[in-house]
């Protein structure tokens, strides 16, 4: 969280913590999904060590309803700029509190997305886009993307290493491994 914190500091209004075992980071309104702020930000979080992948996504309130209404929001953004013809959507909970299940979620969010989006098919084996619904405790989350990072242990949580470099490519790069 700290070497996020200090990339992230060259960016105004931007913040990161810790909250339910992940790491958020919160941007101003003005970063919307189409600037090359937002690019910038998830270039810099994508090369911290110990971090398996980026997910940028729409929050809301964990209701069904919100949910609904931010998914059918979010595709709409998706249709506009990427023309998507098909989708499937895919819930977790880790509240387990949730009053309705997993497959339950995906199926009423999709429902509601193919009522906001008359162009929208569902297509559960070839998608043109994957959309996630993640329910937390306090707030949800709606994304598609996973991108992935360098994964690993983050900085200074391991203990000392060392590396033979011989005169072959191989030796480095079965270090970086």
């Amino acid at each position: 969280l700290d070497r996020i914190k200090k990339l992230l500091k060259k960016f105004d209004g931007v913040k990161a913590y810790r909250h339910e075992g992940l790491i958020f980071v919160r941007a101003d309104k003005e970063l919307n999904p189409g600037t090359e702020g937002k690019q910038a930000i998830l270039k810099e979080i994508g090369k911290v060590f110990g971090v398996a992948s980026i997910s940028p996504a729409m929050e809301c309130e964990s209701t069904m309803e919100d949910i609904g209404r931010t998914a059918v929001e979010y595709m709409m953004e998706a249709i506009e700029e990427r023309g998507v013809k098909t989708f499937k959507a895919n819930a977790k909970r880790a509240d387990k509190n949730f009053p309705v299940k997993s497959p339950d979620i995906s199926r009423q969010i999709g429902a509601a997305v193919l009522k906001g989006c008359k162009v929208l098919k569902v297509d559960v084996h070839n998608p043109d886009v994957k959309l996630f619904v993640d329910v937390r405790h306090d707030k949800s989350y709606v994304y598609q993307d996973k991108i992935p990072g360098f994964g690993g242990l983050p900085l200074g949580t391991n203990g000392k290493g060392m590396s033979l470099l011989s005169g072959g490519i191989d030796s480095p790069v079965a270090t970086w491994m």
